[in-house]
């Protein structure tokens, strides 16, 4: 392949990815955006039981591709999945660059609060979020513009809200199981590449165990960003990203 190993990217619990599709990615390496399941080009397929279960998903897609290995990057739950990736099809991944990506419980927050809601709470949500991005992207802390109106309006016909209820269920119960941060330090073990990035308004809040961010390949902080820093500021995050492959 061209470049070299592809570089792969995973989205969290939103499509939050939705930018990086019209920014030039400065790397010779290939860029694939990869949907889960219940997402974008996989809206109508079968939504997995568990967080493993949409890394056998990523893994059967590199396959289909001819994309693996790869360098895989995940956002937020997208971040758990590339390192159920790494800790389940170590032969699929090169590097995991896992940006904010839940490790505890705590991370998976707003996860927990839409695992909860009834079906119909979902929905409303979710249409709510869609008839009103500017006021979502005012909660965010994220400046206005008319790129990132378009963005949020893109990432939020990506899914629906069944899906959005299956992926926060499969990470709360993933980070709640004590064999998670056992599988997550296997990776590093591996000796497979961690690379961390996380937002400079947002690093506090992440809970990235302290021996695990010692021991990762590098721990980069994206300036001036918060959780969704490839919304906030594509470019910049896709450069970060670049450095690291």
């Amino acid at each position: 392949m061209s470049g070299g190993e592809p570089v792969v990217f995973i989205h969290g619990l939103y499509q939050a990815m939705t930018p990086l599709a019209d920014i030039p990615f400065p790397s010779p390496r290939k860029r694939i955006l990869l949907d889960l399941p219940g997402y974008g080009a996989h809206a109508d397929t079968a939504l997995p039981s568990d967080l493993s279960g949409y890394a056998a998903h990523v893994a059967s897609e590199l396959d289909r591709l001819g994309a693996s290995p790869a360098f895989v990057v995940g956002h937020s739950v997208g971040g758990a999945v590339a390192m159920l990736l790494a800790a389940n099809h170590r032969e699929r991944v090169v590097a995991v660059v896992n940006a904010e990506g839940n490790f505890r419980p705590a991370d998976a927050f707003w996860s927990s609060k839409i695992a909860g809601m009834t079906s119909e709470e979902a929905e409303a949500m979710l249409d709510e979020y869609k008839s009103d991005v500017d006021a979502w992207l005012t909660r965010q802390k994220i400046k206005i513009t008319p790129k990132r109106q378009e963005w949020a309006k893109r990432m939020f016909e990506a899914q629906r809200a069944r899906s959005l209820q299956a992926l926060s269920r499969a990470v709360v119960d993933a980070t709640a199981s004590p064999d998670y941060l056992p599988a997550m330090d296997g990776v590093l073990l591996s000796g497979i590449p961690v690379h961390l990035i996380a937002g400079e308004r947002s690093r506090a809040g992440w809970g990235v165990p302290d021996d695990f961010a010692r021991l990762a390949t590098s721990f980069s902080i994206q300036p001036k960003v918060g959780h969704l820093m490839m919304l906030e500021e594509p470019e910049a995050f896709l450069k970060l990203v670049a450095s690291k492959v």
